[in-house]
């Protein structure tokens, strides 16, 4: 018994180690991460460098931060800690920070910190190699300061709360005002002969504005509904040449503050300024220009067009301004707020931004990245009292690199990306130096004709290919709401590897949307040949739906070779009643993916030519068929706030692959059976302070092979303004069938990182003991790591 079970717990530790090895210097859990923009959504796309599995994410919808589950594949490794991840590519300062940590069993969580509120959907890859995030940008390109000018009326936004056969009472307006944060008013209808009263909020200019209070408010009134200009104050047609502000009606002051209290909000409002914290100020100054006139009400008139226009609210900023010189024309900051008007309009003309940009002496051209080193050292050990084994399973220096250069012209937009690593193995037996390239691209747009070019390595976008390829991309808006994008090079199987022609590919695709402010779809067709055989041509479409409160998003790939459905996933998020949360997540494909190629799988042969000398192609595709499996994944998620503190929520997850016949020497796989995985994680923010957060999570997954209960305690604790302290510890028990035997492993770890400007400084250190015991028999296994490094943003 003693020797069985060590031979089996050697052979693990054996292999594992030599995957951990390959997978840690060679490869990376995450090879790229970028942002770009275009019209209605800014993507966040995360390439892999292994294949993963989606699982879930929190929160469903929107916030200011993101925790995605993975699974990551055998092909991945199993570190005892997170994996490094590379500089990202992100020129408008959507994320604050992100990292990748070992949750429970083999899950790991892909947290990302938005550097604002964000509404999000995500896409999963077909192929488990990448994964994106489509943030809403309904608004205008804040990052070209555009301003459209306007020449008639306009669609004006309002939030209806509620609406009542009786007239709403002032502590009905005062109560709105505290749960929405800004101005309340009060409509009126008929409706089949009957009088109608709406509490509203608003207006709003736009629907962005409109829907993220939509979203806040729905907490306390879950009927409330978005309005467009369906009433006398949301349909009043702008002021001549306006930039499509919106004047309404003075609302009566409501004197609901003493000259102590408006002291007391205009210095908390002129210190939110200061503290660039736009949306505060914001709600603090609007309350101020409520009030009935008091002397410092001109001052917090101009400060709210000033709050308006740094936070990005340009035609919110313009219609304070004309407020102001409409009420004090001969007011002590009427000649500067005039020229902050004159400014806004003449922002409208990009020929005047560059003058401004030439003017100033700023360069049109902008480089931006980042560098990063890190040292790691893992090492390894295994005794069972009979039996004693140890040794270094990583000693190597990790460098990284991402940089883009971007030239902005009066029509045209030029843009180069690079993103690489190079890993020093320190070892004298281990895998040796390596390097990868994930991107290396020139991309250039014609703003005019709407039109994008684009060569070198890059990712896919579309459903059907959102892996790694050399080749080219080009795009091309011929209508409002349809683009065609057109494919074609080589794919990239590892960005490890040289640049090969094995596997060329075309495709075509048309994205369509967004329609109904909500609908957007993408149609795409493929082609893809292995060394001059046909190896997969698909059809597929990615439908997505996306609203405050519910999401969807659709895929669906169907191989026209194999006749048969290669991928087929639904995701959808819903908010409920009570402030809580329902997500569904069912996935049905091929594993792995339908071609040509998988008939090689387990043949004494390494090439189609081969292969083809020994089958005809009847024979050839029967055996890809044959080595092709059905797995079947879903995830049903809870989730719910609990006070201001307090985010719990549960998973629910099945995972089965099915088996595949014997045919051409290769023996038969059985059916995997499903693997049923529980689990729960309570989140807490601000228990020890401003800024900390902390997890308990726990989960049970059962199957053919094994049993483990999982435990997960961890904690991010900000020290000062410039360090983040976070201990973690994780306990596994798992309990094998084959042998009956059980395994405990403890698992804690600390990382401190510090980021001063644009320089990040990291360090992280742990341990993985276990004991595996069978009888009277043990087996004991300690893995223990470090890193340190850093990373310095351009």
């Amino acid at each position: 018994m003693r020797v069985n079970l060590a031979i089996g717990a050697v052979s693990m530790l054996l292999a594992g180690l030599a995957g951990q090895a390959q997978a840690q210097v060679a490869g990376r859990l995450i090879e790229d991460v970028s942002v770009t923009e275009q019209d209605g959504y800014a993507t966040v796309s995360v390439v892999f460098g292994c294949n993963v599995q989606y699982v879930s994410h929190t929160p469903p919808s929107g916030g200011d931060s993101l925790r995605v589950r993975l699974v990551p594949g055998p092909d991945c490794g199993s570190p005892a800690a997170g994996w490094v991840v590379p500089p990202l590519l992100d020129d408008r300062g959507v994320i604050r920070a992100l990292d990748v940590d070992r949750t429970m069993g083999r899950n790991v969580e892909l947290g990302i910190r938005w550097s604002k509120l964000e509404q999000f959907v995500l896409v999963p890859a077909t192929n488990g190699r990448g994964l994106r995030i489509l943030l809403s940008r309904p608004e205008v390109d804040r990052s070209s300061v555009k301003v459209v000018e306007v020449t008639g009326p306009v669609s004006v936004y309002a939030v209806n709360l509620d609406a009542s056969r009786e007239p709403y009472s002032a502590a009905d307006t005062e109560a709105a005002g505290k749960v929405a944060g800004v101005p309340i008013y009060v409509s009126e209808t008929e409706v089949n002969g009957n009088k109608w009263y709406r509490l509203r909020a608003g207006p709003f200019i736009t629907e962005s504005d409109a829907r993220r209070v939509l979203a806040a408010a729905r907490a306390s009134y879950p009927k409330a509904w978005l309005a467009v200009s369906d009433d006398e104050v949301l349909s009043a047609p702008g002021a001549p040449g306006a930039v499509g502000s919106v004047r309404t009606k003075p609302t009566p002051g409501n004197a609901t503050l003493t000259q102590q209290d408006i002291d007391r909000t205009m210095k908390r409002a002129q210190e939110m300024l200061r503290r660039k914290d736009y949306v505060v100020a914001i709600q603090l100054l609007t309350l101020l220009t409520e009030q009935p006139e008091f002397p410092q009400r001109a001052q917090a008139q101009e400060l709210l067009g000033l709050a308006r226009e740094r936070n990005g609210q340009l035609a919110h900023a313009k219609a304070e301004y004309e407020t102001y010189l409409d009420r004090y024309p001969q007011g002590e900051a009427a000649d500067r707020v005039a020229k902050r008007l004159r400014a806004l309009t003449f922002a409208a003309s990009p020929a005047s931004a560059q003058a401004r940009a030439a003017a100033a002496g700023e360069s049109r051209w902008r480089v931006y990245g980042g560098i990063s080193q890190t040292y790691r050292k893992d090492t390894s050990s295994f005794d069972n009292g009979t039996v004693s084994t140890s040794g270094t399973t990583q000693d190597a220096i990790l460098n990284d690199v991402a940089l883009s250069a971007r030239r902005t012209g009066d029509r045209y937009d030029f843009a180069m990306r690079a993103s690489g690593s190079y890993g020093v193995d320190l070892m004298s037996d281990g895998p040796g130096n390596r390097g990868t390239v994930a991107l290396m691209y020139a991309e250039l747009r014609d703003r005019a004709l709407d039109w994008t070019v684009r060569g070198g390595r890059q990712s896919g976008s579309l459903g059907g290919l959102v892996g790694t390829f050399d080749g080219l991309y080009a795009g091309y808006q011929v209508l409002p709401k349809v683009r065609i994008n057109t494919h074609l090079g080589y794919l990239v199987n590892s960005t490890r590897l040289a640049p090969t022609t094995d596997q060329t590919f075309y495709a075509l695709s048309a994205d369509f949307g967004t329609f109904a402010e909500a609908w957007d779809m993408s149609l795409y067709a493929l082609n893809q040949d292995y060394v001059g055989y046909s190896d997969r041509q698909a059809i597929g479409t990615e439908v997505r739906y996306f609203r405050p409160g519910l999401t969807f998003v659709g895929l669906a790939d169907y191989d026209l070779r194999f006749g048969d459905l290669n991928d087929v996933l639904l995701l959808a998020t819903a908010v409920l009643p009570a402030r809580w949360t329902l997500s569904a997540n069912l996935d049905h494909r091929k594993s792995p993916g339908l071609s040509m190629r998988n008939a090689l799988i387990g043949q004494p042969v390494r090439s189609f030519d081969e292969l083809f000398g020994l089958y005809s192609s009847a024979q050839v595709e029967q055996l890809a068929r044959d080595r092709t499996a059905d797995s079947d994944t879903y995830t049903l998620s809870l989730s719910r706030p609990f006070g201001e503190k307090w985010q719990w929520s549960m998973d629910v997850s099945g995972v089965s692959i099915g088996a595949t016949p014997a045919s051409g020497g290769v023996d038969a796989t059985p059916a995997s059976g499903t693997d049923l995985i529980v689990s729960t994680q309570t989140m807490a923010y601000g228990l020890f302070g401003r800024g900390d957060v902390s997890s308990l999570g726990l989960q049970y997954q059962t199957g053919d092979a094994t049993d483990t209960m999982s435990l997960g305690l961890y904690t991010q604790l900000p020290l000062g303004e410039a360090w983040r302290l976070s201990p973690r510890i994780r306990i596994d028990e798992r309990e094998f069938h084959a042998d009956g035997s059980t395994q405990w492993l403890y698992a804690p770890g600390l990382r401190a990182e510090m980021r001063w400007r644009k320089f990040w400084l990291e360090f992280e250190g742990g341990a993985e003991i276990g004991q595996r015991t069978l009888g009277d028999s043990s087996a004991d296994t300690t893995r223990y790591y470090f890193s340190l490094g850093y990373r310095y943003d351009l």
